[in-house]
């Protein structure tokens, strides 16, 4: 963590607290929003826990954001950018559910 720091960089955690406070969030409203629970944000935030992609872009979505202001891509390998794909279309089918 400290070289993203060192290189000027955030961490997927910093990024998220950025955004859910810029919206007036609290945790307990964006895990309502968007079904990642409020102790999964708590610790990403922290930079404590580990998430998931899927996780990842529903937040966005609940925030109202492109998934990729929080998932930076410019590291990931084939296998990951592979995930990425399948959960955007999982994650967009949920919470094209939670709308209706």
């Amino acid at each position: 963590m400290w070289i993203r720091r060192w290189l000027g960089r955030r961490t997927l955690g910093e990024d998220l607290k950025a955004m859910r406070l810029g919206k007036k969030l609290s945790r307990r409203r964006l895990a309502e929003r968007s079904g990642v629970s409020e102790r999964t944000i708590a610790r990403v935030e922290n930079g404590t826990g580990t998430i998931n992609v899927l996780s990842v872009i529903l937040l966005a979505l609940a925030l109202g954001e492109r998934p990729d202001k929080l998932w930076s891509t410019e590291n990931l390998s084939l296998t990951h950018l592979r995930e990425l794909q399948a959960a955007s279309r999982k994650a967009a089918e949920r919470f094209r559910r939670r709308l209706r």
